[in-house]
């Protein structure tokens, strides 16, 4: 099964820059990660180190009225 999770901020106007950023999701017990579409798997957890968000770089180019998403997928096997 085929699973996405997204990190994402609505508009630039009055948000901040973030640092050290993690996007972690949990699977149920019993579930075999087939792909971890880059995570790194720590128990029934799925964790992307995202690093540093800056603002700027972000929406470099993009209206800053505008969602932003960063999205990550991977497979689990029931």
């Amino acid at each position: 099964v085929g699973y996405q999770v997204d990190f994402c901020s609505n508009s630039a106007v009055g948000n901040v820059n973030l640092s050290g950023v993690k996007l972690r999701d949990a699977f149920p017990a019993g579930a075999v990660v087939v792909s971890n579409g880059g995570a790194t798997v720590s128990g029934n957890e799925l964790v992307w180190d995202l690093g540093n968000q800056d603002l700027a770089t972000l929406y470099a180019g993009k209206d800053y009225k505008t969602e932003f998403c960063i999205s990550k997928n991977y497979t689990l096997r029931y």
